[in-house]
């Protein structure tokens, strides 16, 4: 017995609505090259989207009138855009040969985020930096901003590497005094609160003026994406889901064998996770495992 050569694992999903999404991930087969393949998942039908040419550190995607943009952010900071039907490339940033993590939609433009804390926003002329004060050039990799979010174009935020919290407002950024001197993964906006996570199960939640540590345990594994669904704050590690409520976390019981987490999305009246071989969906009562068939074994 043996798995498929089309068998994956999974890495990010983001919602198309409808009970649709688009999924990022790598196969197995090629697991030492950087590939990801994109699928769609509608109606327990999966569909290949694309296969690009390099590993995709962020999917995003932003829903119009009659269609969903969706937009893959490869690490080197190419984006591949589907609008419609319609495929396109882009590239945010190509001379200083840097990685990129995370674009978002923050009021009407989006903004990304990459290593040596550099920071660019989409305008009508293309990819714009505007990281000075900020940027460390090439000298300091170390330094890393993972994500960006923020409650408009004037108040916008950014963590990374050694606890790192900076704030722009629209003009110039500062750095802002962080209670711990940990990794940060994902900052988000969510029901007029800003909330960071990170290693050992790091939950902070606070804006310009000062940060509060809602969680932290040494030990504990690292959270990975934070997300609001139904006026619920959830939280993901590779291992579990997690709820907050009233400054604590808790892990929700999810009993699905050998389920691995890490990624989400909100979808219509649902709740979209993936990691590892799963992808999961929750209503606010259950959960459902749709099984990618090629990771069965032939």
């Amino acid at each position: 017995m043996k798995r498929s050569e089309l068998a994956m694992y999974f890495t990010h999903v983001a919602s198309l609505g409808n009970d649709e999404v688009v999924i990022a991930g790598h196969l197995y087969a090629f697991e030492h090259e950087r590939v990801t393949r994109l699928l769609t998942f509608k109606n327990g039908k999966w569909k290949h989207l694309a296969d690009l040419p390099e590993i995709v550190s962020c999917l995003l995607t932003i829903p119009k009138n009659t269609y969903t943009e969706i937009y893959a952010l490869l690490r080197n900071g190419m984006i591949h855009k589907w609008i419609g039907e319609n495929h396109s490339v882009e590239i945010i940033d190509e001379k200083q040969g840097l990685f990129f993590n995370e674009i978002r939609l923050i009021g009407e433009h989006l903004y990304a985020c990459g290593t040596n804390q550099q920071v660019f926003y989409r305008s009508s002329k293309g990819w714009i930096p505007i990281d000075k004060g900020v940027f460390t050039g090439v000298v300091n990799p170390a330094k890393i901003f993972t994500s960006i979010d923020g409650r408009s174009e004037q108040d916008i935020y950014t963590v990374g590497t050694e606890g790192a919290i900076y704030h722009f407002d629209g003009n110039s950024w500062i750095s802002l005094k962080s209670p711990t001197n940990y990794g940060l993964t994902k900052v988000r906006f969510i029901n007029n609160h800003i909330y960071t996570i990170g290693y050992h199960g790091l939950v902070l939640c606070g804006n310009k003026e000062g940060w509060e540590i809602l969680n932290y345990q040494k030990g504990e594994p690292l959270l990975t994406n934070i997300i609001n669904f139904n006026n619920r704050v959830f939280l993901a590690s590779e291992f579990a889901i997690y709820e907050l409520s009233e400054k604590t976390i808790k892990p929700l019981n999810i009993k699905i064998n050998k389920a691995s987490f890490g990624s989400f999305a909100v979808g219509r009246d649902c709740l979209w996770s993936t990691g590892g071989e799963n992808l999961l969906k929750y209503n606010s009562n259950t959960w459902e495992e749709f099984p990618f068939s090629w990771n069965t074994e032939v």
